[in-house]
């Protein structure tokens, strides 16, 4: 990567920290067993090697996720914020966001989070229900989602809970019943996912429910959490008037922002725009020590490519997408399509917006790959 190459506006910062005390059954994100030795180290080296190359970059919103990023020592948090407020131009940042499981969130951490300028809390609770926590491998049972819930509460006004539904034997409206009693800033919640190479996987006949069922729980979240005062501004996320997740919005809205740490990821560009995979562990911090940034592969993201993106992702927020993104020479094709998936209320134009209904939503992969054939 070269300095030409970067762009010298603002943007968003997410630092990976990959690793757990116990990977979580349905877990297929990049992490590793605790501890976490010397990483934070060579985040603060990573950081210091973008700052020589490109300066103090403007950053608009920062987030530490993993992995669980509440297992870093106060002491290291310190220093790796000593080394974000030194080296990145942080003035105008609006949200800095840190994940925490409940199991390693207490009243010390949080009061040390909010001092160095953290302003906003995303939990870990996945669900209020022990049978179903303990069958999908997490640590904490409900009573530790509910007390770390009620602290972030009392000392935060910026507070997310992951919620996980569509797990066999999970009651939903129970599950909703715990998120009304709270009333959390900001609710993500995903339809448990079986992905090849977790734990969960090898018991997936177990686990698979009919996408009839996943399609009613994903409504019934919808229209409750919306009757609470809920926006249902992306797929999987709500939130409350001005609460929603700025750092999200920025990848939805396909803005650049930098990725640090083994396994992250980053989009970024100048003339061109280049989507970046770090390096795993190992090969990470060797190139770290070798004064080179830690950058496995970069992907050249042409017309298409970006059209694509802004399809897939704008069709997952309520604001969709504009129906002129598309410019191919087959446009009567195209809009017989639209005039299909409008008479089907998958869809709805308003001033040439293309907006997702909820019924659209629940074939969200369908309407993509059909709208992506016109690109």
């Amino acid at each position: 990567m070269k300095p030409e190459d970067f762009i010298q506006e603002s943007l968003s910062v997410y630092i990976h920290f990959p690793f757990c005390k116990l990977k979580c059954l349905y877990c297929d994100f990049y992490s590793n067993v605790f501890p976490y030795t010397d990483y934070v180290r060579y985040l603060i080296k990573e950081i210091e090697l973008y700052y020589n190359l490109f300066g103090s970059l403007k950053v608009n919103t920062i987030y530490i996720g993993g992995g669980t990023p509440s297992l870093i020592s106060l002491k290291d948090l310190s220093l790796l914020f000593d080394s974000i407020k030194k080296f990145f131009d942080t003035s105008g940042c609006k949200e800095i966001t840190i994940e925490v499981n409940p199991e390693s969130f207490n009243k010390q951490s949080a009061l040390f989070y909010k001092e160095i300028g953290i302003n906003r809390i995303s939990i870990g609770a996945q669900s209020f229900d022990d049978i179903v926590l303990k069958k999908i491998g997490r640590i904490a049972d409900s009573k530790k989602n509910i007390e770390a819930i009620e602290l972030a509460k009392s000392i935060f006004t910026n507070v997310n809970i992951d919620i996980i539904y569509g797990i066999p034997g999970q009651d939903i409206k129970k599950e909703v019943s715990w998120i009304r009693s709270f009333l959390p800033d900001h609710v993500s919640a995903y339809c448990l996912t079986i992905s090849k190479g977790t734990p969960i996987y090898k018991l997936r006949k177990s686990f698979k429910l009919p996408d009839g069922m996943l399609n009613y729980f994903f409504c019934y979240l919808h229209k409750t959490l919306k009757s609470m005062g809920y926006l249902h501004y992306e797929i999987s996320n709500y939130a409350l008037p001005g609460k929603e997740s700025l750092h999200n919005k920025n990848y939805w809205d396909l803005g650049f922002y930098l990725g640090l740490g083994a396994g992250a990821s980053g989009y970024i560009a100048k003339d061109r725009k280049y989507r970046y995979v770090n390096h795993r562990l190992k090969n990470y911090k060797k190139s770290i020590d070798n004064g080179l940034l830690p950058i496995k592969y970069k992907e050249f993201l042409g017309h298409k490519e970006i059209l694509t993106e802004n399809v897939m992702l704008g069709l997952r927020t309520s604001k969709g997408i504009k129906i002129d993104v598309f410019d191919n020479p087959k446009k009567s094709l195209l809009y017989e399509k639209i005039r299909d998936f409008v008479d089907k209320k998958y869809v709805k134009i308003d001033n040439d917006y293309l907006l997702p209904t909820l019924k659209g939503w629940c074939v969200i992969d369908k309407i993509v790959l059909d709208l992506i054939s016109f690109i």
